[in-house]
């Protein structure tokens, strides 16, 4: 699901069917429960089956058990399965989703799913959605996207016949591969960490600073970050086209930016 531009902009979240409301977290919530803690809430939210069983192979110092599988047998393994198979795991799994969803969260093992806002009224069971193995690909890419990371996942994927199956397979191996390689020695920058374009947002912008900057969304920040390299490169443009003349374009300020982010 591509989340609507207005809806990662929106602070008060957009509802997401058979879920509920979902939100781009606050810096003011991230400070309350710690920034560590969100860098953790997205690891979880980025973990994929292969990297979990990676994890496990570091940790006892065996082979990665994941590799023996044959295809069909990796094809049956699922993230929310993976996370659910303990209390530990399972409070991690909750925690994470606690970032972006406001009502209250419960693991059901009966029903093997994360509730949303569950109550009780006459001996009933009302809830306003539920989180499962079948959904949690999709919840994860929704709640990703509005941290501003682009990180489209895939799983319970249905084909048409055995032969498209294979297809994807190979080619999914063969992506895998491209990325392991690509981010092999490969450091993130740190001036576009968080907690940089903050203090880069609380000191250049007109209006923004420490007291009120706090109440916007991650997203928010990421999207006023960029907004004003746009104007910063703006203005050097109308500089110079005032001193030398040449073409112009006077709607640049509120074109439309790139929204594939990686």
């Amino acid at each position: 699901m591509k989340v609507p531009y207005y809806e990662l902009l929106n602070p008060e979240g957009f509802m997401v069917k058979n879920v509920g409301r979902v939100h781009s977290p606050r810096l003011s919530d991230i400070n309350k429960r710690g920034y560590m803690s969100y860098q953790f809430a997205l690891s979880t939210l980025l973990l994929t089956p292969q990297a979990m069983f990676e994890d496990i192979a570091k940790v006892t110092g065996q082979e990665n058990p994941y590799e023996a599988l044959s295809d069909e047998e990796k094809a049956t393994i699922n993230t929310f399965d993976l996370l659910s198979m303990s209390k530990e795991s399972q409070a991690e799994m909750i925690a994470a989703l606690a970032f972006f969803i406001d009502a209250p969260l419960e693991y059901d093992e009966a029903h093997h799913a994360v509730l949303v806002n569950k109550t009780e009224v006459d001996d009933k069971i009302l809830i306003d959605g539920s989180i499962t193995r079948d959904n949690w690909a999709e919840i994860c890419d929704i709640c990703l996207q509005t941290a501003y990371i682009d990180q489209k996942r895939e799983e319970n994927l249905k084909f048409k016949n055995e032969a498209a199956r294979k297809f994807y397979e190979r080619f999914q191996k063969k992506k895998a591969e491209y990325e392991k390689s690509k981010r092999k020695g490969y450091k993130s920058n740190p001036d576009l960490e968080l907690g940089n374009i903050i203090s880069a947002l609380a000191t250049n912008h007109n209006s923004l600073n420490y007291t009120n900057i706090y109440d916007l969304t991650v997203y928010q920040v990421h999207d006023t970050f960029n907004r004003q390299n746009i104007k910063k490169q703006n203005e050097i443009h109308d500089m110079n086209y005032a001193v030398w003349g040449g073409e112009n374009d006077l709607g640049g300020w509120y074109k439309r930016m790139e929204t594939d982010k990686q």
